[in-house]
């Protein structure tokens, strides 16, 4: 099965992507699983992310030393201690994000179902309210139905999944009158999606067509996104600027501004989880704010991962403001041009989607520490009243040669990140939790549905118990406000924009022999490996 990006896998096929990264780990990398330390053994999750950045911290270590513009500055803290909490952080969300869509692949519903599921809560089926508004407000998510035990997994031996009925009179009746409107604008979604986001991955579940191999039949939804799908839904209308942006880009014309702000407003909608209504009050309409009932912070973890996925509209958000900060009177012209356009673009390749901004960030600041650095010892070479003089100055140019050498290693850092750093360590991780689980279940042998299944319980309610949040980005209010009037600012936000909606490569975890070899630095041509290292 194919599972790129995070994308369609299941259960046999993760189970043999984790089966083969562990040997790949062992005798690829030579990295040995080190002993749990006794003081985490009762959080699997946590013992877990400590003894995975154990066993890769040696793999890693000269890479964090030898960064050329990493300033070990004393007043910050060393990358090196950072870089746990980086990995540690990014590394359960996307498993979490995984784990969940195998359950997904395994379990499927109707339209007419999802109609109960996607909505279970007895008041979003009062018909008694405006039948307009009634479903706005609510958004079920499937690991809320696991922690309310409306969803429970039928028995140790396979990942499908019993539900429980709703409790409403008629609910057959309103399902019905309910199933062709939400057919239509779910389908509607669905379609636009699919030809607009090249990275979007279907919520319906994709059936080989017998008569036709290059079709594929849509009929039922994964449980895994029916929350992800409606929370589209609800944005229906504004996602109309995607097919804007894709007729821009067939037409290579630049985006209006008006046209930028638009797409701005449909991710904060997308990230929001609040309904904005009007609510009757004292026979006054007020703009009332409703947060969105019934999902946990993985349910809301989950969506922002997926919108993030094939959007890139905080990452986005975030290169531009770097761009804007970056020291320089004229970095708009600096990062303008088509090839630092392509360069600057392969942050959207980063995988760790969670906390991804953070290592863009640092690659930015390091620049600025070492630029700061540089400027101080020039400074110490001057006599005593060159040195008064130039104090107060605000020195903005910047040595163009510097500025080259910082792009090859901004390049090289993404590639690092994207292709090495983040891949190896969350399949460390997921090879150890698979372990500890295994070890933990002495009965688990050869169960791999159970295996999975407890999986995903601890790992959502890691997240839940540290509510584990993912910082949405819009873009910033000042850069947009001076593109207005900078015409060079303005393509360069559009041609950023453009990029950051293509889909992205991003290696595939668990990884297994094929990536490896794909990635991994070789001796010479036509040889083997001498040694696994960075």
């Amino acid at each position: 099965m194919a599972c790129d990006d995070g994308g369609i896998m299941r259960e046999s096929e993760f189970i043999r992507r984790v089966a083969e990264a562990e040997s790949v780990i062992r005798y690829t990398f030579r990295l040995e699983i080190p002993e749990a330390e006794q003081r985490l053994k009762g959080d699997l999750v946590a013992c877990s992310l400590d003894q995975a950045y154990r066993m890769t911290e040696s793999l890693f270590s000269n890479y964090w030393k030898n960064r050329p513009f990493h300033i070990n500055d004393k007043r910050k803290e060393p990358f090196e201690v950072k870089s746990r909490e980086l990995l540690s952080d990014a590394a359960v969300p996307e498993l979490y994000c995984m784990v969940r869509k195998i359950i997904g692949e395994e379990n499927t519903m109707t339209v007419y179902a999802a109609g109960e599921y996607a909505f279970f809560d007895a008041k979003a089926f009062d018909m008694g309210l405006e039948a307009d508004d009634i479903l706005s407000n609510f958004v079920t998510g499937m690991d809320d139905l696991f922690n309310r035990r409306i969803y429970t997994f039928e028995n140790d031996q396979s990942l499908t999944i019993n539900k429980k009925k709703l409790e409403v009179k008629g609910l057959g009746e309103k399902l019905g009158s309910r199933n062709q409107p939400l057919k239509k604008t779910v389908n509607n979604v669905d379609a636009k999606l699919a030809t607009l986001l090249p990275a979007y991955q279907s919520f319906f579940f994709e059936e080989k067509n017998i008569e036709d191999p290059k079709k594929k039949w849509k009929s039922n939804l994964k449980i895994s996104d029916l929350d992800l799908m409606i929370i589209l839904k609800r944005s229906s209308k504004k996602l109309d600027i995607l097919r804007t942006i894709q007729e821009a880009r067939q037409d290579h014309t630049t985006l209006s501004m008006l046209q930028i702000q638009k797409l701005q407003r449909l991710h904060k909608e997308l990230t929001s989880f609040c309904e904005q209504r009007y609510d009757d009050k004292d026979q006054k309409k007020h703009l009332t704010t409703v947060e969105l009932e019934h999902l946990t912070a993985a349910d809301k973890l989950y969506i922002q991962m997926e919108i993030e996925r094939i959007t890139n509209c905080t990452m986005l958000a975030d290169l531009l403001k770097n761009i804007r900060e970056f020291p320089g009177a004229r970095s708009d012209v600096m990062f303008a041009d088509p090839a630092s356009i392509i360069l600057f673009s392969r942050c959207f390749e980063l995988g760790n989607i969670y906390n991804r901004t953070e290592v863009l960030d640092r690659s930015f600041q390091g620049f600025q520490d070492s630029l700061m650095l540089k400027k101080d010892l020039m400074m110490e070479t001057l006599e005593p009243g060159v040195q008064r003089s130039l104090k107060d100055m605000n020195i903005d140019t910047i040595d163009v040669s510097y500025f080259e050498r910082w792009k090859k290693v901004y390049e090289e850092e993404m590639d690092c990140w994207s292709n090495w750093i983040f891949p190896i360590f969350t399949s460390c991780f997921c090879v150890v939790l698979s372990k500890n689980i295994k070890e933990e279940q002495s009965n688990l042998k050869k169960n791999d549905a159970k295996e999975v299944s407890i999986m995903y319980k601890e790992l959502s309610d890691y997240i839940n118990k540290n509510n584990l949040k993912m910082s949405a980005m819009t873009f910033d209010d000042e850069l947009l406000s001076n593109a207005r009037k900078n015409s060079i600012m303005r393509n360069m936000i559009s041609d950023y924009l453009m990029d950051a909606l293509q889909e992205k490569r991003r290696l595939p975890i668990p990884i297994t022999l094929k990536e490896v070899n794909e990635i991994m630095p070789k001796r010479s041509v036509g040889k083997g490996l001498k040694e696994a290292r960075i």
